[in-house]
């Protein structure tokens, strides 16, 4: 089954994020968060696979969260500093996009096997 046909309006789909499972993840969730703050994340990397609409409402959260964390990481470096186990900066995109679908209420499938990776490995995990 092609992973565009499992995805719907309200059932999108993600690759497992090489964050998936950190509780680091989840403590900047709730220190930037503005709604639903007691959403179970979903720790998805790229590709994402949604519908056009929960894009739609995804989007202005994700440019949101975007925002928080940089002006954050730019004036506070003790902010920086506490999450540097995830690599902000370099991952900030990726929360506010998951961030940005817990703000608007949108579930993604956490799956494995669709990002093909040709060029290196995940951050933190040896060369094959």
């Amino acid at each position: 089954t092609h992973w565009i046909v499992k995805a719907s309006e309200g059932h999108a789909l993600g690759e497992a994020a090489w964050f998936h499972g950190s509780h680091l993840v989840t403590e900047l969730w709730k220190e930037v968060c503005q709604k639903n703050c007691d959403w179970d994340l979903d720790m998805v990397g790229v590709p994402y696979i949604v519908h056009r609409n929960d894009l739609a409402k995804i989007a202005p959260y994700f440019k949101l969260y975007i925002n928080i964390m940089k002006e954050r990481e730019e004036k506070d470096s003790a902010f920086l500093n506490k999450y540097k186990g995830i690599q902000m900066g370099w991952g900030t995109e990726m929360f506010g996009y998951i961030f940005g679908a817990a703000h608007a209420g949108i579930k993604h499938e956490v799956v494995h096997g669709i990002q093909r990776r040709d060029v290196s490995s995940r951050p933190g995990t040896k060369q094959e």
